[in-house]
Formats: C-alpha cells, sequence, structure tokens
C-alpha cells in the first residue's frame, strides 16, 4: 500500500467513524419521524416541506459551492493566503444570506406551489396553510446549510474531517428530542390524523418544525467552532482574483445543479401525483435509508479523496493514480453494500415502526434505490474529478445524460405503477451515467486501463454472487425462522460480509481486505 493511500485510508476511518455515528443517529431521527408522523397527510407535507430549502439552497448556491468552492480553497490554504480566503467566504456568505431574505419572504407563494404539486387545480386550503407554516420555519435553514458548505469546505482544505464528520450528529439529536417532545404534549395519535386535526394541535406542529430547524443551526455552530481563532471567517471588503476564479469554476456547476435540482422537482412532483396516501414518505423513508447506507459506506471515501484529487490537477499522472485509488478504495465496500441492501430491504424496511402496507410498500422502493447506490457514488466521485481540475463542460453533459434517463423512464412508468416506477427510473438514470462517467475516465481522461476494468467486474461478480445468496437465504430460511426483521438483517449482513470475503480472498484480494478493514469503524486507518 502506497502512502498515497495510507494517508487516504487515515482520513477515510476518521470520516467513516463520523459518518456512521451521524448516520445511525440519522437513522434514530428517521425512526422518531415515522414512529410520530408514520405515512399521513401531515408526514406527506412535513416531508415534502423540509425538502424545499434543500432544494432551493442546492438549486441557487449548494451544488456549485460544493462544485467550485473546494479547489479554490484547496488553493489558498495551500499558498497559506488568509487574506484572500476571508474575501472569498465572505462573498459567499453574504450572498447565501440574500438568498436566505429572499426565500423566507416568498414563503406563501412558495407554499402554494408546494401544495399545488400534488395535483391539478387549486391547492386545497389545509394543504396550502400546512405547507405556508411548515415553510416559514424550514426556509431560514438555507443560511445554515451556506455556513456548513463553507465551513466543512475550509476544515477539508486543512486536512480536517473528523468536526464535520460528527456534528451532524448534534443535528439528528435535536430533532429526535423535538419530536419525542412533541409526541409527549399531544394525547393524540397524529399518525392517523387528517391534516385539519394535526394542524389545529398547533403546538405539537411548532414543536416539530422549530426543532427541525434547530438541530441545522446546531450543527452549523458546531462547525463553526473548528475555524475558531483563525481568522478566516472575519469579514472583509478585499476583493481577489480566487473570486473571478471561483465565477469561473462556478459557472458549468450552475449548468449541473439547475439540470439536478429540475430531476429533483419533477420526480418529487410525481411522487405525489400518483402516490397514494403515504407514498410519498415511503418514497422518503427509502430514499433516507439510501442516504444513510451511501454515507457510511461512499462518504468517508469521496470526503478524503477529493482534497487529494485537487492537489494533484496540476500533475497528469498524479491526478489518474489519485483517480484510480479512489476508484478503487469507492467500489471496494460500495458494490457489496448496495446489493446486500437489495438483498435485505424487505426485513430492512420491517424493522422501521410502520404498518406492514406501509413497509411493503417502503421495501418496494428501497430495492430500486439500492440497484442505484453503487453508480450513484460512482457518478459522484467523477463529479468531483471533472470539478478538481475546473473542466466546466463534462460534469454539464454527463449529469444532463444521466438526469434525463432518469426523468424519461419516471414519466412513463409513474403512471403506470406509481411509486415503485419513480424509483426504478432512479436506478436507470444512475446506471446509464456511470456508464457515461466510466467511459470519461478510460477513453477522454485514460486515468482507468484494462486491469482497472478487469478489477472493476470481478468485484462486481464477488458482490452480486453475495446478494443472491444472501437473498435466498432471507426469502426462503430467515423469513420463516423465529427472528424478528432486525436480527434478519444483521444475520443476512454477517453472512453476506463472510460471502464475501471468501470471493476476495479467493481472487488473491488479501490487500483489498485490509482496506476494507481499515474502513470500518476502529480499524486503524493506516497502510
Amino acid at each position: 500500500m502506497t502512502s498515497s493511500e495510507g494517508r487516504l485510508l487515515r482520513s477515510g476511518a476518521i470520516v467513516g467513524a463520523g459518518v456512521v455515528a451521524s448516520r445511525l443517529t440519522g437513522l434514530l431521527r428517521t425512526l422518531a419521524v415515522t414512529a410520530v408522523l408514520g405515512t399521513s397527510a401531515f408526514a406527506d407535507s412535513y416531508n415534502f416541506a423540509n425538502n424545499v430549502p434543500n432544494i432551493l439552497y442546492e438549486l441557487v448556491a449548494g451544488g456549485v459551492l460544493s462544485a467550485a468552492l473546494l479547489p479554490v480553497v484547496v488553493d489558498l490554504v495551500r499558498r497559506d493566503d488568509v487574506d484572500a480566503l476571508r474575501a472569498v467566504l465572505t462573498r459567499t456568505l453574504g450572498a447565501i444570506a440574500a438568498l436566505t431574505v429572499v426565500a423566507v419572504l416568498a414563503a406563501p407563494l412558495l407554499g402554494a406551489l408546494v401544495a399545488g404539486l400534488g395535483g391539478g387545480g387549486a391547492p386545497p386550503p389545509d394543504q396550502r396553510e400546512a405547507a405556508t407554516l411548515l415553510l416559514r420555519w424550514f426556509l431560514p435553514q438555507i443560511a445554515f446549510y451556506g455556513i456548513m458548505t463553507v465551513v466543512t469546505a475550509t476544515l477539508h482544505a486543512r486536512g480536517r474531517f473528523g468536526l464535520a464528520a460528527f456534528a451532524p450528529m448534534a443535528n439528528n439529536l435535536v430533532t429526535i428530542v423535538a419530536f419525542v417532545g412533541a409526541s409527549i404534549t399531544t394525547t393524540s395519535d397524529l399518525t392517523t390524523l387528517e391534516l385539519r386535526a394535526t394542524l389545529d394541535e398547533r403546538w405539537v406542529v411548532t414543536v416539530v418544525a422549530a426543532g427541525t430547524t434547530l438541530g441545522v443551526v446546531v450543527n452549523a455552530g458546531l462547525l463553526l467552532l473548528g475555524l475558531r481563532g483563525s481568522g478566516v471567517l472575519r469579514p472583509t471588503r478585499r476583493s481577489t482574483p480566487s473570486l473571478s476564479r471561483l465565477r469561473r469554476a462556478a459557472v458549468g456547476a450552475v449548468g449541473v445543479v439547475a439540470v439536478t435540482q429540475l430531476s429533483v422537482v419533477v420526480t418529487a412532483a410525481l411522487a405525489k401525483r400518483y402516490g397514494g396516501l403515504g407514498d410519498y414518505s415511503a418514497y422518503t423513508y427509502a430514499n433516507l435509508l439510501f442516504f444513510v447506507v451511501y454515507g457510511v459506506v461512499a462518504v468517508s471515501i469521496s470526503t478524503a479523496v477529493a482534497p487529494e484529487l485537487s492537489r494533484a490537477a496540476g500533475d497528469d499522472e498524479a491526478f489518474r493514480a489519485e483517480v484510480r485509488r479512489g476508484v478503487r478504495l469507492l467500489l471496494l465496500p460500495v458494490l457489496p453494500a448496495a446489493l446486500g441492501l437489495a438483498a435485505l430491504a424487505g426485513p430492512v424496511a420491517d424493522s422501521l415502526p410502520l404498518r406492514a402496507d406501509a413497509a411493503a410498500r417502503t421495501a418496494e422502493v428501497l430495492v430500486w434505490f439500492a440497484l442505484g447506490l453503487a453508480p450513484y457514488a460512482f457518478v459522484q466521485l467523477v463529479l468531483r474529478a471533472c470539478w478538481a481540475l475546473e473542466d466546466r463542460r463534462t460534469p454539464v453533459v454527463l449529469v444532463a445524460v444521466q438526469q434525463g434517463a432518469l426523468v424519461l423512464p419516471a414519466l412513463v412508468l409513474s403512471p403506470l405503477v406509481g411509486i415503485r416506477g419513480l424509483a426504478a427510473s432512479f436506478a436507470i438514470g444512475y446506471a446509464i451515467g456511470a456508464v457515461v462517467a466510466l467511459r470519461h475516465l478510460v477513453v477522454d481522461r485514460r486515468a482507468l486501463g484494462r486491469a482497472d476494468l478487469t478489477g472493476i467486474g470481478q468485484l462486481l461478480v464477488a458482490a452480486a454472487t453475495m446478494a443472491i445468496l444472501v437473498g435466498l437465504l432471507d426469502r426462503f430460511v430467515l423469513a420463516g425462522s423465529f427472528l424478528g426483521a432486525e436480527a434478519r438483517v444483521v444475520v443476512g449482513a454477517v453472512v453476506g460480509a463472510t460471502i464475501y470475503a471468501a470471493a476476495l480472498v479467493a481472487r488473491g484480494g488479501g490487500e483489498d481486505l485490509r482496506i476494507i478493514r481499515n474502513l470500518l469503524p476502529g480499524g486503524r486507518g493506516r497502510p
């Protein structure tokens, strides 16, 4: 193992531990939300409205910052140009503050839009009231998302990964407390109440909404502690050439984010229009589970790889080497995790505090999300490689193809099979996107060769074999046993990990096993 791989593993191990802790508390948060709201009409309104700040932020600023900011910040940190870094961060945060003010003022209009996405004609008054009320609480989150993005990029550029990985725990814990408090302060069963009756429980709605936003505020505040005393967040009026560089890098990112968020809006509208009662919540819960697994097995790698790609951007050979390492480190754990999740989607969904019919809907959606997990993670890594090179064209083309391949099947399948068709379109779109991304690395960048492709194929065969065997075990043995859903997940995961490890050993992949072991929580993170 090279020193570069060792450095990536050390960073990845730190991020991995934090992400596991954050995602586990995120899962507890999901359990709290489902236990209190279930798949009621208010749950749909809550989940939909809570996505609006994310959509607006990503559409106007978030995706652009994530793509364009890190390479600029890495360069400024390497040159120790604190004044230029202050100028970049001041202008960036100022723009996000302005966006937040505009969004909050537009809450009634956005509320009508959110309510109207459920179908044609004028939105019912209760839907409009619920959406507007929740958005007044949720839209201020935009400012704090901006702070989190800017501070996280600065910490990562300085090689400090732990705080950003662990901070979301606080967000999740605050939200959990809010939902527990809401359930204590009411004698009503919110999972079965009509929307009007839930809105009449105004104190409960306030606790839920305020607690959700307070969690984001606490998350941002903890991250700010990581830059305390550095001076980089002190406002300045100074200009710097780095601002022009940031604007140029943002041009391509704007196209990527616009296409992506248009797809998000379309799919959300389709989910609400063609799904039955509670289907959008089932879609949301499956999506949350998807990102729990993605965060645990992929974010630690991609987060650690991104600064290394930016540092190597001026050296073609070094950059290709970092790409090869990143792909290898990413796919080793992601492929078995994704296919294993698909195989165990049933017991995973049954582990949630949902009624049997809601759990069944969630499992059907989760299978398709899981099949799209590895392609999604791979595309995200390739996009990071493009941003590191400040390549503005390739990401737009890649994402346009990918989102087109997602939206077109969604438009066809959603009216036919509802929420399942929407989830299937996700897997289809990212699979096609991954093929295009792979072609870019092989043909355009010459970063992957025949040996690399052979290795990827072998990992895919090993992971697919494992998933098939685990799926058969769960369906024909575990499902009919005395084991509960949680135990079935644990047994399936242990058996799957054993099968995958045996497959790696059979192909002479002892080094691969050491890499995976070092990426696990408690792993050494050392070469």
